[in-house]
């Protein structure tokens, strides 16, 4: 959580802190916010050495001051008024099959064990009627991204969502969950309090999770038939990663469909810019040692605090929850607003962070750097290996935006150079359409995904001529 704070210092808009200013002069905690800003950025600074004792000591610090500023309040005891200005029913605590139901769909939860351990959840979508289910158009998997979660992709509602839209077309469709996220915190023999739960990145999301999830979902069907998949963001990078390090997985897909993909990072905008350019020697050692963690989940959110600043009218966690990707700045749909804030962010790892870290600084799509004497135990060389990509062998449809702080026009076409076999690049071009307005903004049904589903039908036909 001290990360988010100091990404939301150094990059919240001039009229937010203004808000912040009066939120806090109104309940007489200037002075406390102060010192506890102070504290963050001591936090950042200090040594390898000291670091857990100074963390324990900001977490103490943050508590104390939510305690001072809000007292007890939670979202449980406070009146529906108080809790969202519309009067609208906020979904939260990551009640996905309340979500989907609400919407006119039913929802199937499925367990899915890794070669490596993990226990994931992985949702499928199916329509209100189960006698009506007609899969004849295929099977879809859908990938969310960074630090997000199945719920990603229904918070849109019904006639709006791309797995509505999916299953209206007579798709089969399954939305994974990563590793650590909220749905996917078991382990065979590790729990998420345990450092080396935490121990991994994209990269394992790709080679372990999705191969996994690929699998299973194939197992479900009397007759095994490619899958298309769709990715956002981090979802992306798994896929390239999976694709590049076992290729026979090209052959296990119809087609992928890549929305804002993360692959190379070198031109990026924002507070993961910020973040990297303080990624040196002293504090690389500094998040290497935070990479045993996760990083930041809705429930480590003090519900008090998302009470009392986020929902109704209020702008100020629309920075700190999606200020990484530059995004839900301009929703205006309150109930839309306060169900991405009640569901996202839905969790994931430091490393994960620290891996994206590494691909804005070296300039290169590579895997984890360990440090050079890990690397040449692991890769057998000091720098850590790049990814195969023309070993991406699969039809690869693209779709980004010209707005977009993390899939950029110049690393996108980076990507896109690397790649055998793209079919299509789509950009966006509404102004201000960015990284998160591909699962949540409300004309990405007619700006993308009729687009999408157009694309995946031409692929399944055996051709990719939009004309």
């Amino acid at each position: 959580m001290w990360l988010l704070f100091i990404l939301l210092i150094s990059s919240v808009r001039t009229e937010d802190h203004e808000c912040v200013e009066r939120k806090l002069r109104s309940v007489q905690l200037g002075v406390a916010f102060e010192k506890f800003k102070t504290d963050v950025v001591s936090f950042f600074k200090s040594s390898v050495i000291t670091i857990e004792r100074r963390r324990k000591t900001i977490q103490k610090a943050l508590k104390k001051f939510i305690n001072e500023a809000f007292g007890d309040d939670t979202i449980e005891n406070t009146t529906p008024a108080k809790r969202l200005i519309s009067g609208e029913k906020i979904y939260q605590d990551g009640n996905i099959e309340e979500l989907v139901n609400s919407h006119g769909y039913n929802v199937e939860h499925h367990t899915v064990v890794t070669t490596d351990g993990y226990i994931l959840m992985v949702h499928r979508i199916l329509p209100a009627l189960l006698n009506e289910t007609n899969f004849k158009s295929g099977t879809v998997l859908l990938h969310h991204g960074l630090l997000g979660s199945s719920d990603d992709w229904v918070l849109l509602g019904p006639k709006k969502s791309l797995p509505y839209l999916l299953v209206d077309a007579c798709y089969d469709v399954w939305l994974t969950n990563a590793r650590g996220n909220k749905y996917s915190t078991g382990h065979i023999t590790r729990t998420k309090e345990d450092g080396e739960f935490w121990k991994f990145s994209w990269n394992e999301i790709g080679q372990y999770d999705l191969s996994s999830v690929i699998d299973y979902i194939q197992n479900q069907n009397d007759k095994v038939e490619q899958l298309h998949f769709i990715g956002h963001s981090m979802g992306c990078s798994a896929l390239l990663a999976l694709l590049s390090t076992y290729p026979t997985y090209n052959q296990l897909l119809k087609s992928a469909v890549l929305l804002a993909p993360l692959a190379f990072m070198y031109e990026i905008k924002g507070p993961m810019r910020l973040l990297a350019d303080f990624y040196n020697q002293h504090t690389q050692l500094s998040l290497q040692y935070l990479g045993d963690h996760d990083f930041v989940t809705l429930q480590n959110f003090p519900k008090n605090f998302l009470n009392k600043f986020c929902i109704g009218s209020e702008k100020l966690c629309s920075n700190p929850l999606l200020l990484l990707a530059n995004g839900g700045q301009e929703i205006s749909n309150v109930t839309l607003k306060n169900n991405i804030l009640r569901n996202v962010p839905g969790g994931g790892s430091m490393r994960t962070i620290i891996h994206y870290i590494q691909l804005v600084k070296s300039g290169q799509f590579q895997m984890f750097d360990m440090g050079k004497s890990k690397n040449l135990k692991i890769y057998g060389r000091v720098s850590p290996p790049t990814y195969r990509l023309h070993d991406v062998t699969l039809p690869v449809a693209l779709f980004t935006s010209s707005d977009d702080w993390l899939s950029t026009n110049r690393d996108v076409q980076s990507l896109l150079s690397n790649l055998p076999n793209p079919v299509i690049h789509h950009v966006v071009r509404r102004n201000e359409f960015s990284h998160t307005d591909f699962v949540w903004a409300e004309d990405a049904d007619v700006l993308v995904y009729y687009l999408i589903l157009d694309v995946i039908k031409l692929i399944s036909l055996g051709t990719t001529d939009m004309d």
